[in-house]
């Protein structure tokens, strides 16, 4: 079941990268990257208010 669930998100991550050029895929991959370690670095919220 989980390698349906990793395919189907696979699919949604490919068809939305595809709409982006390579310099905005760049640019994306770096913004979430930051926001990754950002998070990791961090204790953030759980839950919002």
């Amino acid at each position: 079941m989980w390698k349906r669930s990793v395919g189907a998100q696979a699919m949604k991550e490919q068809f939305v990268a595809s709409a982006l050029d390579a310099k905005e895929r760049e640019q994306l991959n770096t913004l979430l990257r930051r926001m990754v370690l950002r998070t990791e670095s961090t204790h953030a919220p759980t839950t919002v208010a």
